[in-house]
């Protein structure tokens, strides 16, 4: 998995800063194919106009591997912390070559483990669990820069640490992305399943939970499979990638949708650049597996775009999440 971001150094708040994209990568370097049993992860930065810049391919052997599935389009969720100072995401703590497949395995085996990079480009691998999503996927990590929460196919919202880790939010199994806005941890799904019975983007709790027992309770409920997502600093604006393109929510006195910006492929991951007169997004578009970076900008109505592509993904590599870099 290539993780595609901005530059790492700098305001990442700063319109001049480069987005990072998730992107697995089929044997290191585009050789053979995105397998269950894992691939590498590669973050990659790239500027507003798509000059590739900064990369990082995390370690894949030694006591600090971690690898994601390939064929698993819905891992590689890619999160800057709510504190500016890390890239977060989820993934396998397991050395290549392997031959166990992942999201089957247990986690007792193969542990379910966070990656974090901080400005300097440094990765460390965080908390490991052998219990976290076993038999399952890990598609998303969430972190206020201390904390470290995760989504993924079976188990609802898992609290990581530095405290005593657990599943904190059972309500809905099945999730997505995570993120921490504004001091709430939200996440989002793509199945009704669960409660709250419907699809869309749910904060958990009140705040940033780390105990047992908390309820998601929906914060929009979306037209369609729910992916990434983005909230504004001032709480006013939220945007929703989703399997037709990204949904713009607007806030006052209480959620409601603007409208949608439609395109081929739909967006797996969204971010936005707030510092000019009219938002400008980014997102990775594509499935099975997602294979573009693009960019366009919120024309402030719904109906179909024309994003223009900043990136595409090399033949047996995907890009997945996305978030602008570490400050």
């Amino acid at each position: 998995i290539a993780m595609q971001a901005g530059r790492f150094t700098g305001n990442h708040r700063r319109s001049t800063d480069a987005a990072v994209a998730a992107d697995l990568r089929a044997a290191g370097d585009g050789a053979g194919t995105l397998a269950a049993t894992g691939n590498p992860i590669v973050l990659r930065e790239f500027t507003p106009t798509g000059t590739a810049g900064f990369l990082l391919t995390v370690p894949t052997t030694g006591g600090s591997a971690l690898i994601m599935a390939g064929n698993a389009t819905t891992e590689g969720n890619l999160s800057l912390s709510s504190d500016g100072s890390r890239l977060v995401f989820g993934g396998y703590a397991q050395s290549l070559p392997n031959a166990t497949g992942l999201a089957a395995s247990s986690s007792a085996t193969i542990n379910r483990a966070i990656g974090s990079v901080d400005a300097r480009g440094t990765f460390t691998r965080q908390v490991p669990s052998s219990t976290a999503f076993s038999a399952g996927n890990i598609r998303a990590v969430a972190s206020d820069g201390t904390n470290y929460w995760a989504s993924g196919s079976n188990q609802g919202v898992n609290y990581f640490g530095p405290g005593t880790p657990g599943v904190i939010a059972t309500g809905k199994a099945n999730l997505r992305s995570a993120a921490v806005f504004n001091g709430q941890l939200y996440v989002s799904s793509q199945s009704a399943a669960g409660t709250p019975a419907n699809v869309g983007v749910f904060a958990v709790g009140s705040g940033l939970p780390t105990a047992t027992g908390q309820t998601l309770a929906t914060t929009v409920i979306s037209a369609t499979s729910t992916n990434g997502f983005l909230l504004r600093p001032a709480g006013d604006v939220l945007y929703v990638g989703t399997g037709v393109g990204v949904e713009k929510w607007v806030f006052s006195g209480s959620w409601s949708l603007a409208y949608s910006m439609t395109f081929t492929g739909g967006a797996s991951s969204v971010i936005a650049d707030f510092s000019g007169p009219n938002p400008v997004l980014y997102a990775t578009v594509g499935t099975n597996p997602a294979n573009a970076l693009v960019r366009f900008t919120d024309p402030g109505g719904g109906g179909a775009v024309l994003p223009t592509t900043l990136a595409t993904a090399p033949t047996n590599t995907s890009f997945r999440g996305i978030a602008f870099s570490p400050g």
